[in-house]
Formats: structure tokens, C-alpha cells, sequence
């Protein structure tokens, strides 16, 4: 059976803003922190703040200065979550470059995503498959017992196609 690897991030859209290019896929970082993620084209990260308790984006993983931020305005109204569950919130807000304040963008939202990965199959040696395809039932022209390598190509299709209606 084929291996799999799960790869976990977030994709953040909604921004039309000055900080638009670091709406996109974060993913983390091989050997990061299990609450920091990676733009996947610009030198962007998502980061959870633990002393603000809030996640950030900014071009440094835990800077305490950021471009954004979203955070539950009190325990009330989002209920007290992991830092995991925190990111979906919608109260984004950004910093406006040209008037040095902040201000709030509803548009902004953030969904968790995961990623499968297969590793190779070994796949049979083509004198093995021949064989295998040579034995035939009462000489009917078909295989009498399919070669296992057709069993396995039929669930790395199957985990694919999963996988693929979990990404969109």
C-alpha cells in the first residue's frame, strides 16, 4: 500500500489592500514551529503571538511588529480555543501604511488546509508483469488472478482522488 504524509497550513484571503500579495498558502516550515507558517512565494509569515494571543502576519516569524493581526475581541464571543482553532476568527485587522492606524478588514479570512503527499510504489519488474499476464484461465484470454501492482494502482487512485476533494 502506498505511504502517506500529511502537510498542514493556512491559505489567508480577502485582503484588496496594501498587503494583498500576503493573501495566499502558508505552509510550515521543516523543522518550524507547529504555530508558525511560511508564505509559499513571498517572505511573509503567519505566526501565533502566545503574549498577545493572537496570530500575525508580518515578514519575520514572532516579531512583535506586524502588518496584521486577527484576534477574538473577548473569551465571550469566540469561546476560549487552542491557538489552532483561533485562526479561523474574522476580526483581521491591518496596519494602513499611509495613515500609521489600524483598521479593520471583514474580508479577511483564514481556512486550514492539508496536503497529501504518496510516496513511490515499486512497481513490478516487466518480466514479473508478463508472466503474471501470461497465466490465463482455460484459455479464455483473461488473467485468471489480477497481478497485486493493478490492486494498488486502484487505491493510490482512490487516496488521490480523496485527497484532491479535500484541497479544492
Amino acid at each position: 500500500a502506498a505511504s502517506r504524509s500529511t502537510i498542514d497550513g493556512y491559505i489567508v484571503s480577502g485582503h484588496k489592500g496594501p498587503y494583498s500579495k500576503t493573501m495566499g498558502r502558508y505552509c510550515r516550515e521543516k523543522g518550524g514551529g507547529s504555530l508558525s507558517f511560511k508564505h509559499e512565494k513571498f517572505n511573509a509569515y503567519l505566526y501565533y503571538q502566545l503574549s498577545e494571543r493572537r496570530w500575525t502576519i508580518s515578514n519575520m516569524a514572532g516579531a512583535s511588529r506586524c502588518w496584521m493581526f486577527s484576534q477574538a475581541k473577548s473569551n465571550k464571543e469566540e469561546g476560549f480555543k487552542a491557538p489552532e482553532d483561533q485562526i479561523c476568527v474574522r476580526n483581521w485587522i491591518f496596519l494602513d501604511p499611509a495613515t500609521r492606524k489600524w483598521k479593520t478588514d471583514k474580508k479577511i479570512k483564514c481556512e486550514k488546509f492539508v496536503r497529501t503527499r504518496f510516496k513511490k510504489v515499486r512497481s513490478k519488474s516487466v518480466k514479473n508483469l508478463s508472466k503474471d499476464m501470461s497465466q490465463t484461465s482455460s484459455g479464455s484470454g483473461k488473467i485468471a488472478n489480477p497481478p497485486k501492482q493493478r490492486v494498488r494502482l486502484k487505491e493510490i487512485e482512490e487516496n488521490l482522488k480523496i485527497a484532491i476533494e479535500e484541497n479544492k
